[in-house]
Order: C-alpha cells, then structure tokens, then sequence
C-alpha cells in the first residue's frame, strides 16, 4: 500500500526492478549523494545502472553501467541532485 501512495504522489523507486538480494542505500551531504550497493548473492553478479560518478572503493568512474560481483560491493560518489 505503501508503494502506491509514494508513486500517486510523484516519488520514483530509483531501485524498481534490483534484485532483492542486492542492498541499496544512499546517503548525501551538502555536495555529493553516496549510493552504496552490496550484492548479497554468492554466485550472480548484478548490473546497476547508475549516473556519471567514482566508485570510491576502486578509484575508476562510473558512468552508465556498472557490475557488483558476488558477494560484492559498490560506494559510488556523485554530484548531489537538485
């Protein structure tokens, strides 16, 4: 029920359609939003799609796509939205 009231009221899931063993969260200061991905599943990678950024744990950017592997994870810094 709840789902359907914040999508009546105009608010996206940016995490509609992840699977349910890939945790999602995203935290934000006054410049960047952080969104952190744990894949929790021991065999199947998950392809996130996400903005221009940097994966903080490897240094490398990110842009379109990127891949958790098994058992993996992702920290990725962006420009905060407006």
């Amino acid at each position: 029920m709840l789902i359907g009231e914040l999508t009546a009221a105009g608010v996206d899931n940016r995490f509609d359609g992840l699977p349910a063993h890939l945790e999602c969260a995203v935290r934000e200061d006054e410049r960047h939003e952080y969104l952190f991905l744990l894949n929790h599943d021991a065999e199947a990678p998950v392809a996130v799609p996400v903005e221009s950024g940097t994966d903080l744990l490897t240094g490398r950017p990110a842009s379109g796509e990127i891949t958790v592997p098994p058992l993996g994870a992702a920290v990725i810094r962006r420009a905060r939205r407006s």
